[in-house]
């Protein structure tokens, strides 16, 4: 399966599965691998494949599929118990992501990192990459993903 039919099926197939629906808006190619969100999520993948895997979205979004793993919660804050259900998405997302594309060979994931702040910008990695946008809840989720 090609990368971009993996990922937006990936993410149609999963949000649901905590209540949240998500809407494809559009892809985009950028020379590097960053992101401006209040909460970033990255993963690393290594062995038959070496790159990153980030998916970023504002903090309101974040705690409404935070709460909505942990049952329908009402949550205002991104503690350790959000953080923890935001690396556990991330991994789920990833690995289902691997999955789809059917790569050969064995291909292992960093545990996942989480970046959050106000006006924050990061830069993971200066390799082309792609970014899949989705609107979630009304706000903006990017998934994106650098592969050397």
């Amino acid at each position: 399966m090609e990368k971009q039919e993996a990922i937006i099926q990936t993410i149609s197939e999963m949000m649901p599965m905590f209540g949240v629906n998500a809407d494809f808006q559009r892809a985009l190619v950028s020379e590097n691998l960053t992101s401006a969100c209040q909460v970033n999520m990255l993963v690393g993948f290594t062995n038959s494949l070496k790159g990153n895997f980030l998916i970023g979205l504002d903090k309101n979004t974040a705690l409404h599929i935070a709460g909505k793993m942990m049952g329908g919660m009402k949550l205002t804050e991104v503690d350790l118990m959000v953080k923890s259900a935001l690396g556990e998405l991330t991994n789920m997302i990833a690995g289902m992501f691997l999955n789809k594309l059917a790569i050969d060979g064995v291909v292992d994931l960093s545990p996942p990192t989480l970046i959050t702040g106000d006006k924050l910008f990061i830069m993971i990695s200066r390799v082309k990459s792609d970014r899949y946008i989705f609107k979630v809840n009304g706000q903006l989720l990017t998934v994106s993903y650098a592969i050397e």
